[in-house]
């Protein structure tokens, strides 16, 4: 249970109730003050599959498919001219075609606060809403710290970067891994190497852990965010201390799949766009994760764009995530939840299902 602005602890009978049950520990004490509503079921889900691993809100992964969308669109279909501050609280209009390819691309048809969308390159301009995301205390950290720490759940990322040939060890902080485009490592180890060839510009390679050979994988600049070509690894600019690299200076580091979570892309936004604090989040991207689990379907909010090279990236990536987790790609369902959205809410806070109770005492979820 999460400890919102306006709730108290759970009531003792009903932790006593869960305990009970013997079946799942109870942890009610889960700081969300940060958020609008305070409901835990926002940033967390635990889905019936195979493997059991939590699927988790992560504003990272959310702005690394942005990048990735971006970097990978072919030559933009979109037409036409857009204006308006790119500040989060942006409410400028946009005007023209409302399909699009790579950056040109618009996400958010439909919804508040700008129901025409914005492309690619407009959103990741906003500098409010990246700063309400990855301030050292925006979002993301509050992810981190208040819910992956306090749940006892490993992170996405293992391992800290280490330099090599010379570069200091602090000036890379951390990295992202978007499993859901993991089609390498195989459920094991990727060992992965950025090479400087200029004071900000550096080359990314790739080898599965065990193997010799590194294998060229794009390029990137501490000064803007970076990706893969594979879309696995990437490098938010937000994640490089102060310093000056040399050519020559590299890190290297692994990623591997969490034994507890999966990270799902999830953007947050206040409440009250004009009001700077940190205390009332609420999803700024349709809620993937504030889902419906019925058996292995899975029942998900389809995410309003971008549609690049005629794919849905979100949609695309949370089923390819889903899989991941014991789902098949044809029973995750992306359901139209927009009226939801556009009041603070999503499939899990309006809907429910009703479940026929098992005759066989082996399907009973409380023998298992």
């Amino acid at each position: 249970m999460g400890q919102g602005k306006n709730s108290g602890a759970m009531n003792d009978d009903i932790v006593n109730f869960l305990k009970a049950q013997g079946t799942q520990e109870v942890i009610s004490d889960v700081d969300l003050s940060w958020m609008h509503l305070g409901h835990i079921d926002e940033v967390i889900s635990f889905p019936t599959s195979a493997n059991g691993r939590a699927r988790v809100a992560s504003p990272d992964a959310a702005w690394a498919l942005l990048v990735y969308a971006a970097k990978n669109g072919s030559s933009g279909s979109s037409s036409g001219s857009s204006s308006g501050s790119t500040s989060g609280s942006s409410s400028g209009s946009t005007s023209g075609s409302t399909s699009g390819s790579g950056s040109e691309a618009r996400i958010f048809q439909g919804m508040e606060p700008n129901p025409l969308g914005y492309t690619i390159t407009q959103i990741l301009m906003m500098n409010d809403l990246r700063d309400w995301n990855f301030d050292a205390n925006g979002y993301s950290t509050k992810i981190q710290t208040n819910v992956i720490e306090a749940l006892k759940l490993d992170s996405p990322t293992h391992t800290v970067p280490v330099g090599g040939g010379g570069a200091p060890n602090n000036l890379l902080k951390n990295v992202g891994y978007l499993e859901g485009f993991d089609n390498v490592g195989g459920g094991g180890s990727i060992e992965w190497k950025l090479e400087f060839t200029s004071a900000t510009t550096f080359n990314i390679s790739y080898r599965k852990l065990g193997t010799t050979t590194w294998i060229n994988n794009g390029f990137g600049n501490r000064n803007e965010d970076s990706i893969s070509e594979n879309g696995i690894c990437y490098i938010l600019k937000t994640y490089w201390n102060a310093g000056t690299p040399a050519p020559g200076h590299f890190y290297t580091f692994e990623t591997f799949p969490s034994q507890h979570l999966i990270a799902m892309p999830v953007l947050f936004r206040n409440f009250n766009i004009h009001n700077s604090n940190l205390t009332d989040a609420i999803a700024y991207t349709n809620n993937v994760v504030n889902c419906i689990v019925d058996d292995r379907t899975l029942f998900v909010a389809k995410v309003h764009g971008p549609i690049v090279n005629s794919i849905n990236v979100f949609d695309d990536y949370v089923k390819k995530a889903a899989a991941k987790v014991g789902f098949i790609p044809e029973k995750v369902i992306a359901c139209e939840e927009l009226a939801y959205h556009n009041d603070a809410g999503s499939i899990h806070c309006g809907t429910n299902v009703l479940r026929k109770i098992p005759t066989d005492d082996q399907e009973k979820w409380w023998n298992r």
